[in-house]
């Protein structure tokens, strides 16, 4: 999953969600990861574990195909994750 992390291994858990991205994508969230998320993480010591939501029955998971092409799609996926660091769940129980 391409929101999930853990500040112990960022460089292999980015590059194996970058390396499911494609074109502009792609280019932003690697801006994005290394200009913001791995800063932060390395901080806070962040450990993210993003899913995909499933309906409470167990059915299939609550992903939508909004729109597709040959070449390409646009999903809608509802993601359920976990609070980012030990140091912020801390602070969110104080």
């Amino acid at each position: 999953m391409i929101l999930s992390y853990d500040y112990r291994r960022l460089d292999r858990d980015f590059a194996a969600a970058r390396s499911r991205l494609t074109g502009s994508f792609r280019d932003e969230y690697q801006r994005t990861t290394a200009t913001v998320v791995a800063p932060t993480a390395k901080k806070y010591q962040g450990v993210v574990k993003a899913t995909v939501a499933k309906p409470p029955g167990g059915e299939a998971p609550a992903a939508s195909v909004v729109s597709a092409s040959p070449d390409s799609a646009v999903v809608l996926l509802f993601v359920n994750r976990s609070p980012g660091a030990p140091r912020s769940r801390a602070l969110a129980s104080t």
